[in-house]
């Protein structure tokens, strides 16, 4: 709409003074391109990126916790297994 009335604008410009329209159509485009909106990021290929991120560390961390080389948790008294003689 607005290039519309841009190009109207310079056609009748043209008629009454053909040099000032020169000038004005040359400078439309540079306005155009001022006022045109800027695209935003898209945050959520961020936000993809974190939860995976967030995922292979919690997978790490519970991957540590498993096996035979497992550590106890700190703090909390271990009671040995009864020994039993048959």
């Amino acid at each position: 709409m607005y290039r519309i009335f841009v190009l109207w604008l310079g056609i009748f410009l043209a008629v009454l003074d053909p040099a000032e329209a020169a000038a004005s159509t040359s400078a439309a485009p540079e306005t155009a391109l001022e006022t045109q909106a800027i695209p935003r990021p898209r945050y959520k290929y961020y936000r993809h990126k974190a939860k995976t991120r967030k995922a292979k560390r919690k997978a790490r961390k519970q991957k540590k916790n498993r096996g035979l080389f497992r550590r106890k948790p700190k703090g909390v008294i271990t009671i040995d297994a009864p020994i039993r003689n048959n």
